[in-house]
């Protein structure tokens, strides 16, 4: 911008909030003198920028300004629609509303994923998720890169989205994922989605845990944490008694984690919901029993010989 040329550039104080799509206007009012500290801005609204009357004559109304900020990708959160520990889409938010027609699948790509479709919602919003084709691992705790690899996305005003890259951030909560022990023994593995820590931070404790007798006998409790450290995935319990063939499946026994103990190294709580204990049956236990006492039997009788 030259001195004394057709142009006047308006400079505003930042919002708070997102808004490359804000609506504007201004209108020029009379006055004897300008300086810029006489400027008043106007958002959407009645006001005045005073100028001299030399400026030629002013609009009696408000004259709206074209919007011609380019909007930008803030945030993207991953997703685990279904709750199977996988994530399966990412959310995307944009600093205005967006024009749905102007985007497509195939101009996305997630490290490590496929970009199957996409989710809309409300039409032309400012939101769009990702979905995604699921891994075949947990895995609640991906911060996948998000990257736009297109050229059309853009806002209700035609202007090209500007953000192309962005780091995912571990929106999904971790989830037990199995429960296994095994008969005649007391050991207990729980299996989770991705690491975890106890709320308070560290180690998951017994009462982290709730437990409960489906099968009315056998383990009734769990009495320990024999490998607390869940950052890998998983810990190990001990009951409080030998499991029977009954406090597995269906109908047997189950274990949930208590509410708000557990959560991932992103702050995401652990879900509550219960999942049932599965183990080697006490057939199949028995049958590995008998295997190794007759091997021992027949290495004491070579012994012997």
């Amino acid at each position: 911008m030259d001195l004394n040329d057709q142009y006047m550039f308006l400079n505003f104080a930042e919002s708070v909030n997102y808004d490359t799509g804000v609506s504007l206007s201004f209108r020029f009012g009379t006055a004897p003198s300008v300086t810029p500290e006489d400027w008043t801005g106007v958002g959407g609204s009645s006001g005045n920028f005073r100028s001299t009357g030399t400026w030629g004559t002013a609009p009696s109304s408000n004259v709206a300004l074209v919007d011609k900020a380019q909007p930008i990708l803030y945030q993207a959160s991953t997703m685990d629609v279904d709750g199977d520990g996988q994530i399966d889409a990412i959310r995307l938010k944009f600093s205005e509303a967006m024009s749905d027609s102007t985007n497509a699948a195939s101009d996305w790509t997630v490290s490590s994923y496929t970009v199957s479709s996409l989710s809309r919602g409300t039409a032309n919003d400012d939101t769009v998720d990702l979905i995604l084709t699921e891994k075949s691992s947990p895995d609640t705790g991906a911060t996948p890169t998000v990257k736009y690899i297109g050229s059309t996305f853009a806002d209700l005003h035609s202007n090209i989205l500007y953000t192309k890259s962005i780091v995912a951030q571990d929106a999904v909560a971790p989830r037990i994922l199995t429960a296994t022990g095994t008969a005649f023994q007391t050991t207990l593995v729980i299996q989770f989605s991705e690491g975890v820590i106890a709320t308070g931070g560290g180690n998951l404790a017994v009462s982290s845990f709730s437990y409960t007798d489906g099968a009315n006998g056998g383990v009734t409790s769990i009495a320990s944490l024999t490998q607390p450290n869940g950052a890998g995935g998983s810990v190990t319990a001990a009951a409080n008694t030998l499991f029977a063939n009954s406090d597995f499946g269906v109908n047997g026994d189950s274990v949930a984690a208590v509410s708000n103990a557990i959560k991932d190294n992103a702050g995401n709580v652990c879900g509550t919901e219960a999942v049932k204990i599965i183990g080697i049956s006490g057939a199949v236990a028995s049958a590995i029993f008998n295997v190794w006492f007759c091997f021992a039997m027949i290495t004491i009788a070579v012994l012997a010989l």
